[in-house]
């Protein structure tokens, strides 16, 4: 649109804008937005449209919160156990007698996993304590000879050199049964040894072991996953890697659509290549 011509002032109008430097700049302002200075009909409709469109605006005011955004990474993985621990025995040599346990059975700390051929480690403890018992004996009977030796030397009816025999002899007969005794504990422990007992509460989730067959010592015959826990292993890139801490909240979905709430256990050191 053309500009209209501006309307020529006359020198009381310039007086009065020279006297009001105000008066002047609002006189250009409008004349640069108008494109002339000769409209008033103009100028009062540019109000007029300039209130209200003022007017028809609404302000509202709002307090500002502090809010945390949640972010989400999508990664994949697989389910692990938490601890997946294998189960063997020390002793070698011996047949399994029975397994009491299934893959996915339940069991409680302390409970009878398997049970091995004992009847040789009974046999070795009963020997053990039957030389216990011996050596008992035998140190008593030289405690006896030490007291009565030491009554005869106190009246002169005995030497030095014998009763220092007797003192060696109670010496012996004592070590006979420290030796004894450790024969008995060590029978003891293997016979221990024939029954697997579980370490913690969890879940059988492999056998490798039937009855009648030998087993061997460092051989896994049995695994439990612990506390029945697992985890998610997730693998994630690394750039993602840097966002991820111990603690923080995850939320998986399972096949049925459920989602299932945990929270990062740890980190792994490294990036897989």
């Amino acid at each position: 649109m053309s500009a209209a011509p501006a309307a020529p002032c006359d020198r009381t109008e310039r007086d009065k804008t020279m006297r009001f430097p105000g008066l002047l700049f609002c006189s250009v302002l409008v004349v640069g937005l108008l494109s002339g200075c000769g409209g008033d009909k103009a100028s009062d409709q540019t109000r007029s449209d300039g209130a209200a469109g003022a007017s028809a605006l609404a302000v509202s005011l709002a307090t500002v919160e502090r809010q945390t955004l949640a972010r989400e990474i999508v990664a994949s993985g697989m389910v692990a156990a938490w601890q997946d621990m294998p189960l063997g025995v020390e002793a070698s040599g011996l047949r399994v007698a029975q397994v009491h346990v299934e893959v996915g059975q339940a069991v409680k700390a302390g409970e009878v996993l398997l049970t091995l051929d004992d009847r040789a480690a009974r046999s070795d403890v009963a020997q053990a304590r039957a030389a216990l018992v011996e050596a008992q004996a035998a140190s008593g009977l030289a405690e006896a000879n030490l007291e009565r030796g030491r009554q005869l030397r106190e009246r002169g009816l005995l030497s030095a050199a014998d009763f220092d025999q007797l003192q060696a002899a109670r010496v012996q007969a004592q070590a006979r049964v420290g030796s004894a005794r450790a024969m008995l504990d060590a029978a003891q422990l293997r016979l221990a040894y024939t029954t697997l007992e579980a370490p913690d509460d969890g879940v059988i989730s492999r056998r490798a072991i039937q009855p009648g067959e030998v087993v061997s010592p460092g051989v896994a015959l049995l695994g439990l996953i612990r506390q029945n826990r697992l985890e998610w292993r997730a693998q994630v890139s690394e750039d993602e890697l840097p966002q991820i801490a111990i603690g923080q909240v995850v939320r998986l979905r399972g096949v049925d659509g459920s989602l299932v709430e945990g929270r990062v256990r740890a980190v792994a050191p490294g990036v897989l290549g």
